[in-house]
């Protein structure tokens, strides 16, 4: 483990951010938002920052010499800290764990081989590559869980949970839902040119009206999709109808 992930508490101390634009306006409000207090460069006080410049190089330096740490965008080469994609639900904050990319020589200015856990920015995609992932999933007994990939085996139920697995190799990320709301799923069989494709929707009560139709438009899509940019090559879609007030499945 080459990186030691940890949570850091900031509030009413300052950190300093450098830069102009849509990075560092970003740098500035994940500080304030944590409770921090954003410092010019030369603040004595602060013991971090961030640094989005298009020439980073000198800023960084003179901060390290000053003894902060450092985090500078697009530079993980430079950088004593990362920021994860992050899921803020006051209390609860998630870190979305994103696999490393394997850079080789030539790739995106890599004179060597080298890992880079790129963050995510605000108005960006993810930068990750395609993985093999096997997850387990524990809830309460009665939530419905959706995820990536097909469910492998039965159920095991245990102490008034159960763990679900999921497998799904060759994918960019892993996702999934789990919810006591949820009615019973509906499923249909979509046969692609690869073969069968499980098309499964998740919806609460209140949505029922829109499940059909949801599902014909996944199965329309793949089928469109197969003939103009190449066979689904998956054996599950898991389309999930957001309950009310679920405001950042949208984007999802």
């Amino acid at each position: 483990m080459r990186s030691l992930p940890l949570f850091h508490r900031i509030a009413g101390r300052k950190v300093i951010v450098l830069g102009e634009g849509p990075l560092a306006e970003a740098k500035a409000r994940l500080v304030e938002r944590a409770g921090g207090i954003v410092a010019s460069e030369g603040d004595p006080d602060a013991r971090l920052a961030f640094v989005a410049l298009d020439e980073p190089e000198a800023a960084t330096a003179r901060l390290k010499a000053r003894g902060l740490l450092v985090n500078v965008a697009d530079r993980p080469e430079l950088c004593d800290f990362t920021v994860p994609s992050l899921l803020d639900r006051d209390p609860v904050l998630i870190e979305e764990v994103k696999i490393g990319v394997l850079e080789l020589p030539g790739e995106r200015g890599a004179t060597a081989p080298r890992w880079n856990a790129h963050e995510m920015h605000a108005h960006s995609e993810f930068y990750a590559d395609y993985g093999q992932y096997d997850v387990r999933i524990t809830v309460p007994k009665g939530y419905t869980v959706g995820a990536t990939g097909e469910e492998t085996g039965a159920p095991a139920e245990k102490d008034g949970k159960v763990t679900h697995r999921f497998v799904q190799g060759d994918v960019h990320d892993f996702a999934w839902t789990a919810d006591k709301r949820y009615a019973k799923p509906l499923v249909k069989t979509w046969n692609g040119p690869l073969g069968p494709v499980e098309v499964k929707v998740l919806y609460t009560p209140e949505y029922e009206s829109n499940a059909q139709p949801v599902l014909q438009a996944t199965i329309d899509s793949l089928d469109y999709f197969s003939k103009t940019l190449g066979p689904y090559p998956y054996n599950t879609v898991t389309v999930v109808i957001p309950p009310h007030n679920a405001t950042e499945a949208g984007g999802m």
